[in-house]
């Protein structure tokens, strides 16, 4: 099974959802969410994390939480280990998004990124 995606996906968390995230090709680390969605699915903190911004500068300390069996459609990406923060923004007709899913969430899935037409593709669906 696989999916191709348009800007956002569906998400569950615990079997809870879904939740609309952002898949960000270009964020490191497995992601972010939001700190009410983190606790709504059972979220449990594992550590703090010193993150900044992308100038290095604006330092800040922030929980990792983990955020057991996240699933996009029929695909399964495991327990991730999330940065908790709010990720929160209105994205139009889809509602609210609850959170970002960086490129370390996919590493052990096929993975196809097509540019031009905005859709993502992972699974058996990126063979």
């Amino acid at each position: 099974m696989g999916q191709v995606l348009h800007n956002c996906a569906t998400t569950t968390i615990a079997g809870k959802g879904p939740y609309w995230f952002i898949i960000d090709t270009g964020a490191s680390g497995f992601g972010v969410v939001g700190p009410s969605l983190a606790r709504a699915v059972g979220g449990e903190i594992i550590t703090e994390v010193l993150v900044s911004d992308g100038s290095g500068q604006n330092r800040r300390t922030l929980n990792e939480v983990n955020c057991p069996d996240v699933r996009i459609g029929d695909v399964t990406l495991g327990d991730l280990a999330l940065i908790e923060t709010d990720a929160r923004r209105d994205i139009g007709e889809n509602g609210e998004r609850l959170g970002i899913l960086g490129m370390e969430a996919f590493l052990s899935l096929p993975f196809f990124i097509d540019y031009r037409t905005g859709a993502v593709a992972f699974g058996d669906a990126a063979i």
